[in-house]
């Protein structure tokens, strides 16, 4: 038998194939946890945006709950609407009150009774206890001279468990019908 010849260079690519299926697999292992790094970074940031629209949408809720509940304090300390922290969820308020009575709702509620209502609604039905770590605080500064209403301030923060410090959003409005709040 004749010695048979390889072509030129056979002898030199032994094993490439094997060589290249392994870098292959290297750089598709790197690109496999780059897109699952990019999955865990999404799936974070979608749950704060979530919890901020929550927020926001709790806050303004509240804001235009307390402009429909016309009430006329002379002090910002007896505003109904003041508290330091969320209702309650455990005890329902004493009056079930809405703005277009329903079944089950108490027609002829006070300005009290309304603003007792409404911060049960945004605290317990609308969303603080579905935010994380949610809190609700709701001020009012004195009334100025010849002022018809006094300013207040919602605050609506969270603090998510990746979060290093926790989150807010403020609402600044003064509550009352327009007309009763111009000359």
């Amino acid at each position: 038998m004749a010695n048979r010849r390889r072509p030129l260079g056979f002898r030199q690519s032994r094993g490439t194939s094997l060589i290249e299926a392994m870098v292959t697999a290297v750089v598709l292992a790197i690109g496999l946890l780059g897109i699952a790094a990019l999955q865990g970074a999404g799936l974070r940031a979608n749950n704060d945006a979530k919890s901020q629209t929550l927020a926001s949408d709790v806050a303004w809720d509240l804001a235009d709950r307390m402009r429909a509940n016309v009430h006329d304090y002379a002090d910002a300390n007896t505003s109904p609407y003041v508290t330091s922290s969320a209702a309650d969820c455990d005890s329902e308020p004493a009056a079930t009150c809405a703005m277009t009575p329903s079944e089950g709702s108490t027609a002829n509620c006070s300005s009290a009774q309304m603003a007792a209502f409404d911060l049960y609604q945004v605290s317990c039905v609308n969303g603080i206890d579905q935010l994380p770590s949610g809190t609700l605080s709701v001020t009012c500064a004195l009334r100025e001279t010849g002022a018809r209403a006094n300013p207040c301030t919602i605050t609506v923060g969270w603090q998510g468990p990746n979060d290093a410090e926790a989150q807010q959003i403020v609402v600044d409005l003064i509550p009352g019908r327009p007309e009763d709040l111009v000359d």
